[in-house]
């Protein structure tokens, strides 16, 4: 099963709930708690120009500002592309809008107040029993994918240099033959199970 961003939180609660239906589990840019992206999205903040950083902090979507500030924390941690999709920003714009992800996250990336404010599986990763790789890219939230793969027992961590959030976009090779190799593994150590 593979959760990207937020759908690795639902990844994470399928295998935890259903470990008979879950193989491997590959985890990207995603985190334990919304506390732990929280904090990594705070500290990309950090890395911004403190004028920009204040408007995306304070939540100031009136400012005219506003739009450009985020333009750029989108430009360092979610897309690094010189060229980039026509499509991306105005999916990214529309799911930030959207009924479900004010229901969830609500409206802020930076302070979420939805029902998955709260959201915290760190008890319960040592449950998680199958084969696990955590991807993140370099620019995206790497200390909340550190923090994840630590607490689930025997987790891969990868973090690809030169990437952010969208990685898979940014350099799909890369990230294929990351999944590819690790998925290799798993495959071999369950014919070595079976042989034994």
């Amino acid at each position: 099963m593979i959760g990207h961003g937020t759908g690795g939180w639902v990844a994470i609660r399928h295998a935890l709930d259903n470990p008979q239906s879950v193989g491997a589990l590959i985890l990207i840019g995603s985190s334990a708690s919304a506390k732990d992206l929280l904090s990594a999205r705070k500290a990309n903040l950090a890395r911004l120009d403190k004028s920009q950083a204040a408007l995306l902090q304070n939540g100031k979507r009136d400012d005219p500002a506003y739009a450009a500030a985020m333009a750029a924390y989108r430009r360092e941690f979610v897309c690094r592309l010189a060229q980039q999709p026509a499509w991306l920003n105005s999916l990214m714009d529309d799911s930030a809008k959207s009924a479900a992800t004010r229901m969830t996250l609500g409206d802020d990336p930076f302070r979420f107040k939805g029902k998955w404010a709260s959201f915290d599986m760190g008890r319960r990763l040592r449950s998680i029993a199958v084969p696990t790789l955590v991807i993140c890219g370099q620019h995206d939230t790497p200390s909340a994918s550190e923090r994840l793969a630590k607490q689930i027992k025997g987790a891969q961590l990868k973090i690809l240099d030169g990437l952010s959030y969208h990685a898979a976009l940014e350099d799909p090779a890369r990230v294929n033959a990351t999944i590819a190799a690790f998925l290799d593994g798993v495959d071999k150590a369950a014919i070595a199970g079976r042989a034994e």
